[in-house]
Protein backbone atom coordinates (compact mmCIF):
# COMPACT_ATOMS: atom_id res chain seq x y z
CA UNK A 1 0.00 0.00 0.00
CA UNK A 2 2.69 1.98 0.80
CA UNK A 3 4.27 1.77 -2.92
CA UNK A 4 1.22 2.62 -4.20
CA UNK A 5 1.07 5.62 -2.28
CA UNK A 6 4.62 6.85 -3.33
CA UNK A 7 3.86 5.99 -6.98
CA UNK A 8 1.10 8.32 -6.56
CA UNK A 9 3.05 11.06 -5.40
CA UNK A 10 5.84 10.40 -8.64
CA UNK A 11 2.50 10.59 -10.85
CA UNK A 12 1.86 13.90 -9.33
CA UNK A 13 5.08 15.37 -9.71
CA UNK A 14 5.57 14.25 -12.74
CA UNK A 15 2.02 15.69 -13.83
CA UNK A 16 2.91 19.26 -12.48
CA UNK A 17 6.44 19.21 -13.99
CA UNK A 18 4.83 18.59 -17.02
CA UNK A 19 2.03 20.77 -17.10
CA UNK A 20 4.30 23.45 -16.08
CA UNK A 21 6.60 22.95 -18.94
CA UNK A 22 3.67 22.30 -21.31
CA UNK A 23 2.29 25.88 -20.21
CA UNK A 24 5.92 27.78 -21.03
CA UNK A 25 6.30 25.53 -23.91
CA UNK A 26 2.92 27.34 -25.16
CA UNK A 27 4.16 30.56 -24.09
CA UNK A 28 6.85 30.83 -26.62
CA UNK A 29 6.41 30.56 -30.58
CA UNK A 30 9.91 29.79 -31.31
CA UNK A 31 12.93 28.01 -29.99
CA UNK A 32 15.78 30.12 -27.79
CA UNK A 33 18.99 29.88 -30.07
CA UNK A 34 19.70 28.83 -33.29
CA UNK A 35 21.01 25.60 -32.76
CA UNK A 36 17.28 24.42 -31.93
CA UNK A 37 16.50 25.19 -35.51
CA UNK A 38 19.92 23.35 -37.20
CA UNK A 39 18.57 20.06 -35.31
CA UNK A 40 14.86 21.18 -36.96
CA UNK A 41 16.85 21.75 -40.22
CA UNK A 42 17.73 18.45 -39.64
CA UNK A 43 14.80 16.14 -38.97
CA UNK A 44 12.87 17.88 -41.48
CA UNK A 45 15.29 16.87 -44.03
CA UNK A 46 15.32 13.13 -42.83
CA UNK A 47 11.11 13.45 -43.14
CA UNK A 48 11.53 14.61 -46.52
CA UNK A 49 14.19 12.33 -47.86
CA UNK A 50 15.08 9.92 -45.02
CA UNK A 51 18.47 10.95 -44.15
CA UNK A 52 20.19 14.25 -42.33
CA UNK A 53 22.34 16.83 -44.10
CA UNK A 54 26.00 15.77 -43.56
CA UNK A 55 26.88 18.04 -46.87
CA UNK A 56 25.58 21.32 -46.97
CA UNK A 57 25.83 23.24 -50.19
CA UNK A 58 23.54 25.69 -49.28
CA UNK A 59 26.47 27.30 -46.73
CA UNK A 60 29.34 29.23 -48.51
CA UNK A 61 31.42 27.37 -49.90
CA UNK A 62 29.34 24.22 -48.72
CA UNK A 63 29.87 23.01 -45.70
CA UNK A 64 30.28 19.22 -44.06
CA UNK A 65 28.74 18.64 -40.39
CA UNK A 66 29.77 15.70 -37.81
CA UNK A 67 27.50 14.40 -35.83
CA UNK A 68 25.43 11.12 -34.69
CA UNK A 69 21.16 11.40 -36.36
CA UNK A 70 20.30 9.06 -34.05
CA UNK A 71 18.04 11.83 -31.93
CA UNK A 72 17.01 13.34 -35.34
CA UNK A 73 15.68 10.10 -37.09
CA UNK A 74 13.49 9.21 -33.45
CA UNK A 75 12.16 13.28 -33.30
CA UNK A 76 11.35 12.44 -37.37
CA UNK A 77 9.53 9.25 -36.57
CA UNK A 78 7.34 11.21 -34.32
CA UNK A 79 6.54 14.25 -36.81
CA UNK A 80 5.33 12.24 -39.27
CA UNK A 81 2.23 11.99 -37.05
CA UNK A 82 1.94 15.55 -35.80
CA UNK A 83 3.00 18.68 -36.62
CA UNK A 84 7.11 18.63 -36.64
CA UNK A 85 7.37 21.74 -34.31
CA UNK A 86 4.76 19.98 -31.72
CA UNK A 87 6.52 16.29 -31.87
CA UNK A 88 9.80 18.25 -31.10
CA UNK A 89 8.58 20.24 -28.13
CA UNK A 90 6.59 17.63 -26.76
CA UNK A 91 9.39 14.85 -26.91
CA UNK A 92 11.63 17.33 -25.50
CA UNK A 93 9.52 17.81 -22.58
CA UNK A 94 8.99 14.27 -22.17
CA UNK A 95 12.52 13.34 -22.22
CA UNK A 96 13.42 15.89 -19.52
CA UNK A 97 10.47 14.93 -17.41
CA UNK A 98 11.77 11.30 -17.89
CA UNK A 99 15.13 12.73 -15.64
CA UNK A 100 12.62 12.65 -12.47
CA UNK A 101 11.57 9.08 -12.52
CA UNK A 102 15.63 7.93 -13.23
CA UNK A 103 16.70 10.13 -10.39
CA UNK A 104 13.88 8.43 -7.98
CA UNK A 105 15.19 4.92 -9.02
CA UNK A 106 18.93 5.86 -8.16
CA UNK A 107 17.99 7.28 -5.14
CA UNK A 108 15.79 4.91 -4.01
CA UNK A 109 18.23 2.50 -4.96
CA UNK A 110 21.16 4.31 -2.87
CA UNK A 111 18.87 5.43 0.53
CA UNK A 112 15.94 2.62 0.36
CA UNK A 113 14.00 5.59 1.45
CA UNK A 114 10.94 6.85 -0.40
CA UNK A 115 10.14 9.83 0.95
CA UNK A 116 13.60 10.87 0.22
CA UNK A 117 13.80 9.70 -3.30
CA UNK A 118 10.45 11.51 -4.08
CA UNK A 119 11.97 15.04 -3.11
CA UNK A 120 15.64 14.31 -5.29
CA UNK A 121 12.89 13.63 -8.03
CA UNK A 122 10.61 17.18 -7.36
CA UNK A 123 14.49 18.63 -7.12
CA UNK A 124 15.79 17.08 -10.78
CA UNK A 125 12.33 18.42 -11.82
CA UNK A 126 12.74 21.89 -11.20
CA UNK A 127 16.52 22.14 -11.10
CA UNK A 128 17.54 25.94 -12.74
CA UNK A 129 20.01 24.11 -15.38
CA UNK A 130 18.09 21.84 -16.43
CA UNK A 131 14.21 23.80 -16.13
CA UNK A 132 15.79 26.69 -17.95
CA UNK A 133 16.79 25.21 -21.24
CA UNK A 134 13.04 23.91 -21.52
CA UNK A 135 12.82 26.07 -25.35
CA UNK A 136 16.32 24.11 -26.32
CA UNK A 137 15.88 21.72 -28.92
CA UNK A 138 19.45 19.44 -28.29
CA UNK A 139 20.55 16.05 -28.44
CA UNK A 140 21.24 16.59 -24.43
CA UNK A 141 17.31 15.99 -23.91
CA UNK A 142 17.89 12.32 -25.28
CA UNK A 143 21.55 11.84 -23.55
CA UNK A 144 20.68 13.15 -19.88
CA UNK A 145 18.20 10.68 -19.26
CA UNK A 146 20.00 8.12 -21.37
CA UNK A 147 23.46 8.55 -19.22
CA UNK A 148 21.94 8.08 -15.91
CA UNK A 149 19.64 5.15 -16.96
CA UNK A 150 22.25 3.43 -18.11
CA UNK A 151 24.47 4.14 -14.82
CA UNK A 152 21.21 2.81 -13.21
CA UNK A 153 21.33 -0.27 -15.23
CA UNK A 154 25.01 -1.26 -14.30
CA UNK A 155 24.24 -0.67 -10.73
CA UNK A 156 21.38 -3.21 -10.97
CA UNK A 157 23.60 -5.63 -13.15
CA UNK A 158 25.86 -5.33 -10.61
CA UNK A 159 23.66 -6.06 -7.94
CA UNK A 160 21.70 -8.98 -9.57
CA UNK A 161 24.55 -10.34 -12.52
CA UNK A 162 21.58 -10.49 -15.21
CA UNK A 163 19.36 -8.36 -17.65
CA UNK A 164 23.02 -7.46 -19.40
CA UNK A 165 20.72 -7.58 -22.45
CA UNK A 166 19.43 -4.00 -21.56
CA UNK A 167 22.57 -2.59 -20.41
CA UNK A 168 23.63 -3.78 -23.84
CA UNK A 169 20.74 -1.74 -25.40
CA UNK A 170 21.55 1.33 -23.91
CA UNK A 171 25.17 1.42 -24.49
CA UNK A 172 24.00 1.23 -28.63
CA UNK A 173 21.68 3.58 -28.49
CA UNK A 174 23.35 6.36 -26.14
CA UNK A 175 26.25 5.46 -28.41
CA UNK A 176 24.74 6.06 -31.25
CA UNK A 177 23.24 9.47 -29.75
CA UNK A 178 26.26 11.11 -28.93
CA UNK A 179 29.98 11.55 -28.35
CA UNK A 180 29.22 12.28 -24.49
CA UNK A 181 28.95 8.35 -24.42
CA UNK A 182 32.68 8.71 -24.23
CA UNK A 183 31.90 10.90 -20.89
CA UNK A 184 30.40 6.75 -19.69
CA UNK A 185 33.62 5.04 -20.63
CA UNK A 186 35.81 7.46 -19.07
CA UNK A 187 33.80 7.59 -15.71
CA UNK A 188 33.83 3.42 -15.76
CA UNK A 189 37.47 3.71 -15.52
CA UNK A 190 37.01 6.02 -13.16
CA UNK A 191 35.21 4.03 -11.29
CA UNK A 192 37.56 1.14 -11.27
CA UNK A 193 40.51 4.15 -9.45
CA UNK A 194 37.67 4.71 -6.83
CA UNK A 195 36.94 0.89 -6.26
CA UNK A 196 41.18 0.16 -5.80
CA UNK A 197 41.45 3.41 -3.68
CA UNK A 198 38.77 2.32 -1.24
CA UNK A 199 40.14 -1.10 -0.41
CA UNK A 200 36.81 -2.88 -2.37
CA UNK A 201 37.40 -5.53 -4.44
CA UNK A 202 36.19 -6.07 -8.20
CA UNK A 203 33.73 -7.78 -9.33
CA UNK A 204 33.80 -9.89 -12.42
CA UNK A 205 30.85 -8.78 -13.83
CA UNK A 206 31.69 -4.81 -13.42
CA UNK A 207 35.02 -5.90 -15.26
CA UNK A 208 33.35 -7.46 -18.30
CA UNK A 209 31.11 -4.69 -18.39
CA UNK A 210 33.63 -1.75 -18.34
CA UNK A 211 35.95 -3.43 -20.82
CA UNK A 212 32.80 -4.63 -23.27
CA UNK A 213 31.46 -0.60 -23.03
CA UNK A 214 35.01 0.63 -23.62
CA UNK A 215 36.37 -1.23 -26.41
CA UNK A 216 32.47 -0.87 -28.36
CA UNK A 217 32.05 2.71 -28.52
CA UNK A 218 36.63 2.97 -29.03
CA UNK A 219 35.79 0.78 -31.96
CA UNK A 220 32.62 2.79 -33.17
CA UNK A 221 33.75 6.45 -33.11
CA UNK A 222 37.03 5.09 -34.65
CA UNK A 223 35.16 3.68 -37.41
CA UNK A 224 32.55 6.47 -37.72
CA UNK A 225 35.36 9.41 -37.30
CA UNK A 226 38.64 8.03 -38.65
CA UNK A 227 38.45 10.11 -41.57
CA UNK A 228 37.83 13.45 -39.29
CA UNK A 229 40.33 12.40 -36.75
CA UNK A 230 43.02 12.10 -38.81
CA UNK A 231 42.38 15.68 -40.66
CA UNK A 232 41.86 17.41 -37.68
CA UNK A 233 43.33 15.51 -34.71
CA UNK A 234 42.50 17.15 -31.27
CA UNK A 235 40.59 20.18 -32.53
CA UNK A 236 37.75 17.85 -32.91
CA UNK A 237 36.94 17.95 -29.71
CA UNK A 238 36.70 21.84 -29.95
CA UNK A 239 34.87 21.38 -33.16
CA UNK A 240 37.55 23.06 -34.82
CA UNK A 241 36.68 26.27 -33.47
CA UNK A 242 39.64 28.98 -33.72
CA UNK A 243 41.78 28.94 -30.42
CA UNK A 244 40.76 32.96 -30.34
CA UNK A 245 37.19 31.73 -29.60
CA UNK A 246 37.58 29.32 -27.24
CA UNK A 247 37.27 31.68 -24.26
CA UNK A 248 33.58 32.34 -25.68
CA UNK A 249 32.57 28.69 -26.41
CA UNK A 250 34.07 27.73 -23.13
CA UNK A 251 33.36 30.68 -20.51
CA UNK A 252 34.98 31.41 -17.20
CA UNK A 253 32.55 30.66 -14.37
CA UNK A 254 32.00 31.77 -10.89
CA UNK A 255 31.54 29.35 -7.79
CA UNK A 256 28.09 30.83 -6.99
CA UNK A 257 27.07 31.16 -10.00
CA UNK A 258 27.76 26.98 -10.79
CA UNK A 259 25.83 26.30 -6.53
CA UNK A 260 22.96 28.39 -8.27
CA UNK A 261 22.22 26.74 -11.30
CA UNK A 262 22.93 23.14 -9.94
CA UNK A 263 21.08 24.00 -7.03
CA UNK A 264 21.63 25.39 -3.32
CA UNK A 265 19.94 22.20 -2.03
CA UNK A 266 21.69 19.70 -3.67
CA UNK A 267 24.78 21.10 -3.61
CA UNK A 268 24.48 20.87 0.00
CA UNK A 269 23.52 17.81 0.03
CA UNK A 270 26.04 16.45 -2.46
CA UNK A 271 29.05 17.65 -0.44
CA UNK A 272 28.24 15.78 3.21
CA UNK A 273 27.29 12.47 1.00
CA UNK A 274 30.59 12.88 -0.35
CA UNK A 275 32.17 13.28 2.92
CA UNK A 276 30.73 10.49 3.96
CA UNK A 277 31.30 7.64 1.69
CA UNK A 278 34.83 8.64 1.41
CA UNK A 279 35.99 8.84 4.79
CA UNK A 280 32.96 7.19 7.10
CA UNK A 281 31.09 4.34 5.22
CA UNK A 282 31.06 2.20 1.58
CA UNK A 283 29.40 1.82 -0.99
CA UNK A 284 29.95 0.96 -4.44
CA UNK A 285 26.54 2.82 -6.15
CA UNK A 286 27.82 6.04 -4.73
CA UNK A 287 31.06 5.73 -5.91
CA UNK A 288 29.99 5.13 -9.57
CA UNK A 289 27.85 8.45 -9.47
CA UNK A 290 31.34 10.27 -8.08
CA UNK A 291 33.39 8.47 -10.44
CA UNK A 292 30.87 10.32 -13.43
CA UNK A 293 30.38 13.63 -11.46
CA UNK A 294 34.36 14.02 -11.02
CA UNK A 295 35.47 12.83 -14.72
CA UNK A 296 32.84 15.66 -15.83
CA UNK A 297 34.32 18.27 -13.61
CA UNK A 298 38.23 17.68 -14.78
CA UNK A 299 36.57 17.84 -18.46
CA UNK A 300 34.74 21.26 -17.79
CA UNK A 301 38.08 22.35 -16.92
CA UNK A 302 40.09 21.20 -19.43
CA UNK A 303 37.67 22.71 -22.07
CA UNK A 304 36.74 19.32 -23.44
CA UNK A 305 32.57 19.80 -22.31
CA UNK A 306 30.77 22.97 -22.34
CA UNK A 307 29.95 24.51 -19.27
CA UNK A 308 26.35 24.22 -19.59
CA UNK A 309 26.47 20.50 -19.97
CA UNK A 310 28.55 19.61 -16.86
CA UNK A 311 26.43 21.73 -14.30
CA UNK A 312 23.40 19.61 -15.71
CA UNK A 313 25.16 16.46 -15.52
CA UNK A 314 26.39 17.73 -11.96
CA UNK A 315 23.21 19.13 -11.16
CA UNK A 316 21.77 15.60 -11.69
CA UNK A 317 24.17 13.41 -9.47
CA UNK A 318 23.52 16.23 -6.70
CA UNK A 319 19.88 15.33 -6.45
CA UNK A 320 20.21 12.45 -6.38
CA UNK A 321 22.86 12.44 -3.45
CA UNK A 322 20.51 14.82 -1.52
CA UNK A 323 18.33 11.46 -1.20
CA UNK A 324 20.97 9.86 1.30
CA UNK A 325 21.50 13.29 2.93
CA UNK A 326 17.86 13.94 3.45
CA UNK A 327 17.45 10.47 4.95
CA UNK A 328 20.68 10.50 7.82
CA UNK A 329 18.92 13.88 8.50
CA UNK A 330 15.36 12.82 9.29
CA UNK A 331 17.21 10.04 10.70
CA UNK A 332 19.67 12.81 13.11
CA UNK A 333 16.08 14.83 14.01
CA UNK A 334 14.03 11.19 15.02
CA UNK A 335 16.68 10.60 18.06
CA UNK A 336 16.49 14.38 18.91
CA UNK A 337 13.66 15.47 21.24
CA UNK A 338 11.51 16.89 18.62
CA UNK A 339 10.89 12.94 17.32
CA UNK A 340 7.29 13.77 17.54
CA UNK A 341 7.47 16.73 14.49
CA UNK A 342 8.91 13.88 12.31
CA UNK A 343 7.69 15.84 8.93
CA UNK A 344 9.26 18.80 9.86
CA UNK A 345 12.14 17.98 8.03
CA UNK A 346 10.42 18.01 4.67
CA UNK A 347 8.17 21.18 5.50
CA UNK A 348 11.69 22.74 5.85
CA UNK A 349 12.70 21.42 2.88
CA UNK A 350 9.66 22.17 0.90
CA UNK A 351 9.99 26.09 2.02
CA UNK A 352 14.07 26.36 0.66
CA UNK A 353 13.07 24.49 -2.11
CA UNK A 354 10.78 27.20 -2.73
CA UNK A 355 13.01 29.79 -2.57
CA UNK A 356 16.11 28.48 -3.87
CA UNK A 357 14.55 26.64 -7.50
CA UNK A 358 11.82 28.14 -7.65
CA UNK A 359 12.55 32.11 -7.65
Amino acid sequence: MKTERHRAFLAIILLVLLAIRVFLMLQTANFSDSTSYFHLRQIKNIIDSGKPIFQDNLSYSGRFYLFLPFFHYLVAFFGLFIRLELASRLILTLLFCLVSVIVYGISFKISKDRYASLLAALLAGFSPVIYFNFNTLSTDALVLPLTFLLLYQFMRVVESNNQVSMFVLLIILLALSSAYSLLVVVSLLTYLLFLWLQGMRLRRVELELIVFSSLFITWLYFVLFKTALLEYGTRLIYHNIPPQLILEYFPRFSLLGVVYLVGVLPTIGGVFMAYRYLFVEKNRDFYLLAAFGFTVLVLVLLRYVQLVQGLTYHSVVACIFFAPFFQQLSKYFRKTRFTRYSYAPIVVFLLLFLTTSML
